[in-house]
């Protein structure tokens, strides 16, 4: 996400309004994520997000993640590969990388905290040589798409403590405190650099093969964002990125291992849960809404998709402390 150019999304709510929520996925149209908060006077928020029973969803943005997991085990997954952490680990996500992240499977409760940053708040302006001598190598390594930190590393160890003391800072600061603003700056940079060590003595953190998401797959899922509610077909996904049918299974398989009408049915269920968590709205409107025009099938979809039906899956929500 550009710093001159928003786009109006979220997915997950700031730290200062609920401890835990799920993730409200709201992506703008070509699943660059923009977040509440973050602006160009102080490029940094954090955020707590429960992603027990909703899933955060394809997305990727230009700002960096740092992530520490609170309770369960956390699935992260991007399109080379499926990365772990558990309670008391953090992560790293670069920049432009597009993950998917879940509850890992037999995980309870999985909750995460997380500090996601604009790179410019580090290096400070273009061309320093902090940007270019200590960041750039990181950010335009296209083998590094995430970075789990343990604390059996040194690294790790320094990572974790500095990621701690950042979360704890935001719980017992305001928002506009000057010691907020500047010892967060301080513990991101000592967090960097306990990277810098953790990607220099572990060569395993290196993707076996760069990461290579194509402009083409952006545009398809910008599409099918855009048009979910829709009447869509295959054609109509492979028309949006100027592509043959067969190019359009190829390159979502390639880049996301499911069909281009897969995607569009996770979509369209993905928004589904979010209306039934956040609204009384009829089960039948919501339904239509999310490009089912008959009841019946949309219940068959999201029971098959979820294992629950959308009126069970209602009222256990509500149900749950």
């Amino acid at each position: 996400m550009s710093l001159q150019h928003k786009n109006i999304a979220t997915l997950r709510y700031l730290i200062m309004v609920i401890p835990y929520n799920p993730p409200i996925v709201d992506m703008n149209l070509n699943r660059l994520e923009t977040l509440p908060g973050l602006n160009d006077a102080f490029p940094y928020i954090t955020d707590r997000t429960d992603v027990t029973d909703f899933p955060i969803q394809w997305h990727w943005h230009e700002e960096l993640e740092f992530m520490q997991v609170d309770e369960g085990t956390e699935e992260i997954v991007t399109n080379n590969s499926r990365y772990y952490a558990s309670k008391g680990e953090c992560y790293f996500v670069n920049t432009n990388v597009m993950t998917m992240k879940q509850r890992a499977e037999g995980a309870g409760r999985t909750l995460e905290t997380g500090h996601v940053f604009h790179p410019v708040l580090l290096y400070g302006h273009f061309g320093s040589l902090m940007q270019r001598q200590y960041m750039l190598p990181v950010l335009q390594d296209p083998t590094l798409e995430v970075v789990v930190l343990r604390p059996q590393t040194e690294p790790g160890k320094r990572f974790i403590h500095a990621i701690h003391q950042l979360t704890k800072l935001q719980d017992e600061l305001e928002y506009n405190d000057a010691r907020r603003i500047f010892l967060s700056r301080n513990l991101l940079s000592e967090a960097w650099l306990a990277l810098l060590d953790e990607i220099r003595t572990n060569t395993a953190v290196h993707s076996s093969k760069a990461s290579g998401v194509s402009e083409r797959i952006r545009q398809m899922m910008q599409f099918v964002n855009t048009h979910f509610a829709e009447k869509i077909t295959l054609q109509d996904i492979a028309d949006s990125a100027y592509v043959s049918r067969r190019d359009c299974i190829r390159v979502f398989h390639q880049n996301l291992d499911r069909t281009p009408i897969e995607y569009l049915t996770q979509v369209r269920i993905e928004n589904a849960r979010r209306m039934l968590a956040g609204s009384d709205r009829s089960i039948t409107e919501i339904g239509a809404d999310c490009g089912f025009s008959d009841s019946s099938y949309f219940t068959k979809v999201f029971r098959g998709a979820c294992g629950v039906t959308p009126t069970v899956f209602r009222e256990n929500y509500r149900l749950r402390p």
